[in-house]
């Protein structure tokens, strides 16, 4: 409830100037947490950010189960990799998320939200971009 209050405030300017704030999944452990904001607050300038290796490290839970609870609210997702204990940052080759399964999932969402590789090395980046195959 504290969440909802505090971003009601900022949720009314971010309509009247036309921009949208998102709220990334850091230690949440279900998207339920995150989706019942956004469902409270139910306006078009809040959505999601999606940090997939946050949902490696903090959920249980598979990316689909995260896509389904929080569909339509996804703008922004980051990427990038980890071996599960710390959240590293690693190219997407490096750790035990297998991107080459990830990526396809990712481009099946109908709103296409915006993908930034949260990467620490520029040489992990370059690397990464491989898996798009663009």
């Amino acid at each position: 409830q504290r969440v909802i209050e505090f971003y009601q405030k900022f949720v009314k300017q971010a309509e009247e100037k036309g921009i949208h704030i998102v709220l990334e999944n850091m230690w949440e452990f279900d998207p339920l947490i995150i989706g019942y904001v956004l469902k409270q607050l139910n306006s078009p300038s809040i959505k999601a950010c999606l940090d997939v290796g946050h949902t490696q490290l903090f959920s249980g839970l598979k990316l689909e189960d995260w896509l389904n609870d929080l569909e339509g609210h996804v703008a922004h997702i980051h990427i990038n990799n980890n071996y599960g204990d710390d959240d590293e940052h690693l190219g997407l080759d490096d750790g035990i998320m297998e991107y080459e399964k990830i990526i396809p999932v990712l481009r099946e969402i109908p709103n296409r939200p915006a993908i930034v590789l949260e990467i620490e090395e520029f040489e992990d980046i370059k690397r990464s971009l491989s898996f798009f195959k663009l």
